[in-house]
């Protein structure tokens, strides 16, 4: 997806959409010398190039992590005996509907429609459009609250319901509650540093 976004679209378009998500930082750019602000925007793009073509493995440790955090809790939460690499596979399993998420993704880029294009949210299958971007917090957890993020966090709850000895809902509540916590934290995080 990375790919296709840099030759469709070019990451300097990309940026330009996340600075309009951003008017604060816009503003800050907006205060620079040309120069300044030159050097900062392709600063800014090879970070946001670089992150995008690294993704692959970011998101091979951040599956891993949540992996990890998984098998604790249910390993010291609730009696089971899973192992790492069973944790590793569900969470790997349930996490294929981004893939469908990243063609559609493409598809939409190839046809022409990614004017305000955001890795953030590069489809538009959440609440992100109802709410006002400048609101970081609301935005985020609007943003979190995506179709495709819903059936990983299910297919999680029930690939772990399969391999434990416990109800599905319980194996459900666990993957949603640890979601909740992230999106929390995450849209705390985005407001406070906004």
């Amino acid at each position: 997806m990375v790919m296709v976004v840099d030759k469709k679209l070019g990451m300097e378009k990309v940026v330009e959409n996340q600075m309009a998500l951003s008017p604060k930082q816009a503003e800050k750019l907006d205060q620079l010398s040309p120069d300044q602000r030159a050097a900062q925007i392709q600063t800014i793009v090879k970070v946001n190039r670089a992150i995008g073509y690294a993704y692959p493995v970011i998101l091979l440790i951040i599956v891993a992590i949540m992996a990890a955090v998984l098998l604790g809790t249910f390993n010291f939460g609730f009696g089971q005996r899973l192992t790492f690499n069973q944790c590793m596979a569900i969470s790997m399993y349930a996490s294929l509907p981004g893939i469908i998420k990243a063609l559609i993704a493409i598809l939409a880029i190839s046809v022409g429609g990614g004017e305000g294009f955001t890795f953030q949210n590069p489809v538009a299958s959440n609440l992100g459009a109802l709410v006002d971007p400048s609101s970081h917090f609301l935005y985020s957890i609007a943003t979190s609250l995506d179709v495709f993020t819903i059936w990983v966090i299910a297919l999680t709850g029930l690939g772990y319901a399969s391999v434990t000895k416990l109800k599905q809902g319980t194996c459900m509540a666990v993957a949603f509650g640890w979601w909740a916590v992230v999106v929390l934290g995450g849209a705390g995080f985005a407001a406070l540093f906004a």
